[in-house]
């Protein structure tokens, strides 16, 4: 990571003489890790939920970077650095999630995009759209079934399956079966959007 860090911090955007923008997060149960770059950052001054940002930025592996953290709802500690200031750096690092879990259900936990090797920009960016309805379908489906029957929960207590996967495996069950059996809990949904 001390590398990437490095060349990141020093690579050209474009023919633009910034370099590129990047937020790295970490989690940890313990901030020692950070005592020889910061004493900002401190399990007495983090609160849960309540982000703190770095006024000056500190240098990590001789790289300049501000650091942003806070104290998770589990006790443990989210750490970000960032070679920008960023008092919202948190929010962003949410909306990452956000994009990582749809990125997950087109690529490895329904729809496998990457196994179709399109490289022409054209067709890639239709496989994209025809994905991301039938994304919406599978998610407006499975939210629909979850507020029918509640999902069942794990040991750890997370659910057995996404609000995704459930409408997923549903709609996969309707398409690999005959059409004559008609689902109406699909048509019903389907027609809604």
């Amino acid at each position: 990571m001390r590398r990437w860090m490095k060349s990141i911090s020093r690579a050209p955007l474009l023919s633009h003489s910034k370099s590129i923008n990047y937020l790295i997060g970490k989690t940890s149960n313990n901030l020692g890790f950070l005592n020889k770059y910061t004493k900002f950052l401190t399990p007495s001054n983090l609160g849960i939920n309540c982000p703190k940002t770095s006024k000056k930025y500190c240098f990590i592996w001789s790289v300049p970077v501000y650091l942003t953290g806070m104290r998770l709802g589990t006790g443990e500690f989210l750490i970000l650095v960032s070679p920008k200031f960023a008092s919202d750096a948190c929010s962003d690092y949410l909306l990452r999630w956000n994009i990582e879990t749809l990125f997950g259900c087109l690529k490895s936990r329904g729809f496998p995009l990457e196994d179709s090797h399109l490289t022409d920009s054209t067709k890639l960016k239709k496989l994209i759209a025809i994905l991301s309805i039938a994304f919406s379908w599978a998610f407006l489906l499975g939210f629909f079934l979850s507020q029918q029957k509640s999902i069942k929960l794990k040991k750890h207590s997370r659910p057995e399956k996404s609000i995704f996967r459930l409408g997923f495996d549903k709609l996969r069950r309707f398409f690999s079966y005959s059409l004559s059996s008609f689902d109406s809990l699909i048509y019903n949904v389907l027609s809604s959007t």
